[in-house]
């Protein structure tokens, strides 16, 4: 037989199942033995005899772990390839697939003790469910109060109701229509937060339309854009935020073509910028037009008609064209085109502008920079930005393009002659704040308030003024051979050349201020504005006007002339019977003021005389305002000295209603005793009003 083994595949098939289950009423359970039938063969031809058969369980068909024991059927009879066999690996079967191996052997009188002489059958086999099937004995019991008992004492229906579920649940078993916490969600229903102790945090998107009864109280400090704010609100603070209030312009220098002649101002309107070209000059007015003098060469001075609703913003000059940025981002240009000057790249929005020698330059909106026109020199090359840079101003001289940038330094291109692409290095912790050029010198602004200048020299055009003590610069301008800047104290310094008048400043007339500069070849321009700021600006007039005021917000001393005040001072008491049931008026202490709504602090003293030792007094306050009377609280004084003279007094606080005038009275009676409280010439009264508004 094993002989053929090797030649033959020995195979053994599951035939069946056969399970014997005891009568019912017997109640045995049932053990995990079962029935294994098979079918041996050898070499094609089924087998008879005495067999020796050894079964193992595996959980895989192959490989795997061995479940259970090796179990043995020693000296199986064998007919015509049928053989069964009893086995049984213990509780083994818990619903997984389990695979049967067999080991066969023809018995020659060994024990399965003996492990030699066995042929290993190929392949595993299966089994059927059958093994898995169990059944309880005690089903019919199941809810019987003893079985029960394993489920905690609960009915079976507990266990289908969720809210008696306990523990967590794996996120993997929750329907996609519940909400979780540590996952983007995206809520398509109504949702109500009822804790008021809610806090959202992050980055919240959307147009917030849908949110209403918003606390103006709850919304954190800082800086609303004013593309934020309604128009009306942007007037009303446009009229409060400049220190200084723009009024007109003044010229001067080479007048040759009339370039420093500064135009009459229509009624009710000011200059807000100015800029000057080769010997035309332009400004900008506060209805948003623009305005050219001097030379007329190329038609410097025919500023474009503007589109309805739009209006300029800004201006510039070459040294034979001229450029103006309009409120809808785009850039006007006119005179002298021989080099494409002219030629405004379009498609793009505009934030400012320049004119050089016979080239122009413009900020884009998304800071990077436009340069077109004659470009001998490459002054129309505009370099790269390093990431994460921008443009945020430009200037042009003759030759050359200076660009600021945001990281607060400043590049030069173009011509490098006399120096000019050599911008000065920044002290530790000073940026650049603002550029300018003049024909072929550069100017910029620093942070600290300090002016750099670099380039050519021949007349001193970079040899910036010292500043006085506590002073700053606060703009600059280049022209021809000169230079200009205005500091902080409102003064215009000018060096460099002066053949033609060009840094001969002007006297400010009383009450004005420069602000602004722009320089031509040889002439000069200034924006000159009232010194008027909100710090300066009084609020005049008897502030009846003014209602809810807060003392809270009141700053400094109050001068005691400023508050409603009443006093007695050594007031002569005439002689008065006192009653016993009801208040007198003392005669000489009534005092009428105009009081506001609010409380009166009134403190006063009496000398007098009790004619009785024990005669006790009662004193009060009572303010009468248009017939409504209010009493502060009553004092008493008991008097033990018979006619001697004593000093007395008291206080008291009384509610003033609204009406105008309050009459202020002190009131005695008499409490107990049959004495006499007297005070005649001789006795004096004194006490102050104070009157607190609400």
């Amino acid at each position: 037989m094993q002989s053929l083994t090797h030649r033959t595949a020995i195979l053994a098939t599951f035939a069946g199942l056969l399970m014997a289950a005891a009568p019912a009423a017997a109640q045995q359970p049932l053990s995990a033995a079962f029935t294994y039938q098979g079918q041996l063969a050898a070499a094609g031809t089924p087998a008879t005899g005495t067999y020796d058969i050894r079964f193992r369980l595996y959980d895989a068909p192959t490989a795997g772990n061995q479940l259970g024991s090796t179990l043995c059927s020693d000296n199986l009879a064998v007919t015509a390839g049928s053989f069964g066999a009893a086995l049984d690996f213990g509780s083994v079967f818990t619903g997984q697939k389990r695979f049967l191996e067999l080991e066969v052997r023809p018995d020659t009188g060994l024990n399965c003790s003996d492990g030699s002489g066995y042929t290993l059958l190929s392949p595993r086999q299966e089994l059927t469910a059958a093994p898995n099937a169990t059944f309880a004995l005690t089903a019919a019991t199941a809810t019987s109060a003893s079985n029960a008992l394993t489920l905690g004492g609960q009915p079976a229906g507990y266990f289908t109701s969720a809210s008696n579920l306990t523990g967590t649940l794996p996120a993997a078993s929750l329907p996609g229509t519940v909400a979780r916490t540590d996952v983007n969600q995206t809520f398509t229903g109504l949702m109500n937060f009822s804790n008021a102790g809610n806090l959202f945090t992050g980055i919240f998107t959307g147009s917030g339309a849908g949110l209403t009864n918003i606390n103006g109280a709850n919304i954190a400090a800082g800086t609303i854009t004013r593309s934020g704010l309604a128009g009306d609100v942007q007037r009303v603070l446009s009229q409060w935020t400049p220190t200084s209030v723009p009024v007109d312009a003044a010229a001067w220098g080479n007048a040759s073509a009339g370039q420093t002649s500064v135009p009459a101002l229509p009624a009710g309107l000011t200059y807000t910028a100015v800029a000057a070209g080769g010997s035309h000059s332009l400004a900008l007015r506060s209805n948003g037009t623009a305005v050219a003098w001097g030379s007329n060469s190329a038609g410097l001075l025919n500023v474009p008609a503007l589109p309805a609703g739009v209006t300029y913003t800004a201006v510039a000059g070459g040294i034979s064209h001229s450029l103006a940025l309009r409120s809808d981002g785009t850039v006007a240009a006119w005179g002298d085109n021989g080099s494409g000057q002219l030629s405004v790249p379009a498609g793009v929005t505009y934030t400012a502008v320049a004119g050089g020698g016979a080239h122009s330059l413009a900020l884009r909106s998304d800071g990077t920079a436009a340069a077109w026109g004659f470009n001998n020199a490459g002054q129309t090359n505009v370099p790269a930005l390093p990431a994460g840079v921008t443009y945020t101003a430009v200037a042009a001289g003759t030759f050359h393009s200076l660009g600021l940038r945001s990281n607060g330094t400043v590049i030069v291109w173009g011509s490098s002659a006399d120096g000019l692409l050599n911008v000065p290095a920044l002290p530790a912790g000073v940026t650049y704040t603002a550029v300018a050029s003049g024909a072929n010198h550069c100017l910029a602004l620093r942070s600290n308030g300090t002016l750099a200048a670099w380039g050519f020299n021949s007349n001193g055009e970079i040899n910036v003024p010292a500043l006085p003590a506590g002073a700053a610069y606060t703009a600059v301008a280049g022209g021809g051979n000169h230079s200009l800047a205005v500091r902080s104290d409102g003064a215009v310094v000018a060096w460099g050349k002066s053949t033609d008048g060009q840094i001969n400043v002007p006297a400010l007339p009383a009450g004005l201020a420069y602000t602004a500069v722009a320089c031509g070849l040889n002439h000069s321009i200034a924006l000159r504005s009232s010194t008027i700021s909100v710090a300066a600006n009084p609020i005049v007039g008897s502030g009846a006007a003014l209602t809810n005021l807060s003392a809270a917000n009141l700053t400094g001393t109050v001068s005691q002339s400023v508050l409603p005040v009443a006093s007695w001072i050594n007031s002569a008491l005439p002689v008065t019977s006192i009653s016993s049931t009801t208040f007198t008026t003392m005669n000489g202490t009534s005092r009428t003021i105009a009081t506001r709504p609010g409380f009166a602090v009134i403190n006063w003293t009496i000398s007098g005389r009790g004619t009785i030792v024990g005669g006790a007094y009662l004193f009060r306050v009572k303010a009468d305002t248009a017939g409504t009377s209010t009493f502060g609280p009553e004092s008493i004084f008991i008097f033990n000295q018979g006619e001697v003279h004593t000093t007395i007094s008291g206080n008291a606080v009384v509610a003033i209603p609204a009406g105008g005038e309050t009459t202020y009275t002190l009131e005695v009676r008499k409490s107990s005793g049959s004495g006499a409280f007297n005070y005649d010439f001789n006795d004096s009264l004194t006490g102050t009003i104070i009157n607190i508004g609400q």
